[in-house]
């Protein structure tokens, strides 16, 4: 552009040196998205909602005391003591998924009040198997139904895998992996695959 003089523009703020022409046009990202066939990062980004269920098998086992509650809904993520799920929120707080998921379907939880189960199955966040109670209120409930005495699965204190390795163990039985390579790579006995695969043991998931 030999020969031609550069006119000064001018706003309220500041003084810029060159043309209109030859400042840089600033377009709202959007509408970049929009043009080039995309979406917007918010547009794509999972609720808690999505990312909750998405880590749910709805079918799981019928409680054999009240087969009227229909299949569990077992938790398939992180595990915390005790076989309860555990959900991470996207600020990263871990609750309970049992307690997420009746707050999905329910609203807030009223403080010192507890989210029981009527299944019994820990891992179950089914919102209808699941009930508001107190501490004694929970306690008196395991100990109507015995749960005191009859832990199983990983509420059983010897216990050696999760929920998850028991449903891996259990779809690698198509595989054509003897029990005793099983065994191996989830560090376990034999007999403890075999009574898996049969269903003997962790029959309440």
């Amino acid at each position: 552009m030999a020969g031609h003089k550069v006119q000064p523009c001018y706003n309220s703020k500041s003084i810029c040196p060159r043309p209109l022409a030859l400042r840089p046009l600033r377009i709202p990202y959007a509408i970049v998205a929009e043009r080039a066939g995309a979406t917007s990062h918010t547009a794509t980004m999972k609720t808690t909602a999505e990312r909750f269920w998405e880590k749910v098998n709805k079918d799981g086992p019928i409680p054999p005391h009240m087969p009227h509650l229909g299949k569990c809904w077992v938790w398939i993520g992180a595990l915390s003591r005790g076989d309860y799920g555990s959900f991470s929120s996207k600020n990263h707080n871990t609750k309970q998924a049992h307690r997420i998921s009746w707050v999905l379907h329910n609203g807030k939880i009223r403080k010192k009040l507890k989210v029981c189960h009527h299944c019994d199955n820990t891992s179950c966040v089914r919102p209808t198997h699941l009930f508001l109670g107190t501490n004694s209120e929970n306690m008196l409930d395991c100990s109507k139904k015995g749960r005191f005495n009859n832990r199983v699965g990983v509420n059983a204190a010897a216990h050696k895998l999760s929920n998850e390795q028991v449903f891996k163990i259990r779809a690698i039985k198509k595989s054509g992996l003897r029990q005793n390579q099983v065994a191996r790579l989830f560090g376990v006995d034999k007999s403890t695959v075999s009574n898996i695969w049969l269903r003997k043991t962790w029959k309440h998931i």
